[in-house]
């Protein structure tokens, strides 16, 4: 049950190293989940990403859009959105931000299309600079990445990188680790 109680803060190490270099994160999602309350999402067993919900990331970026530059916003830069997402959160960022115009980047850990014919549709019509983090030859979702890097078109600016921390263990220790070093690099 320990592990129900933190659903939404996985990420807090990974995020606050990544705003401590100045960026706004916004997660998506409950920061807290109370175990007594936890009811698991529907899932698709035939799917094995469902219970995605890319939306949620295109209202966060309608939101920064809206606000970036106004306000108590005014020092959001809304041309620098990037689109994150770890696992099935990088299928969420394909979603949302491949085809989105004001998104400037994405970064995909851990992630990658779950089949060839999706790779080819999504990763071979990305045109914004991609970056992939992936957590080696251990990670499941390894080999997705990598094909998906692969379909990548050519004039697609990318860089891949690989670590052999699997697929979510470093994300959650001080500073995030390699992700997390990624992640400062990706912002400059």
């Amino acid at each position: 049950m320990e592990l129900v109680t933190h659903v939404g803060l996985k990420f807090r190490n990974f995020l606050g190293e990544v705003s401590s270099w100045g960026a706004l994160a916004i997660a998506t999602g409950p920061a807290f989940v109370d175990p007594s309350e936890y009811v698991e999402a529907p899932s698709d067993p035939t799917n094995p990403a469902s219970g995605q919900n890319p939306g949620s990331l295109t209202a966060a970026i309608n939101w920064v859009y809206a606000n970036a530059g106004k306000g108590q916003w005014k020092h959001i830069d809304r041309t620098r959105i990037g689109v994150w997402g770890q696992s099935c959160g990088g299928l969420e960022a394909y979603s949302a931000g491949a085809q989105d115009k004001r998104v400037s980047h994405l970064a995909i850990f851990n992630s990658g299309q779950l089949d060839d014919e999706a790779s080819e549709s999504v990763a071979g019509n990305i045109t914004k600079p991609v970056f992939y983090i992936l957590g080696g030859t251990t990670d499941v979702a390894y080999p997705n990445g990598e094909r998906d890097y692969a379909d990548l078109p050519s004039t697609t600016p990318a860089w891949k990188g690989n670590h052999a921390l699997g697929h979510s263990a470093a994300f959650n220790v001080p500073n995030a680790d390699i992700p997390g070093v990624a992640g400062r690099y990706i912002l400059e």
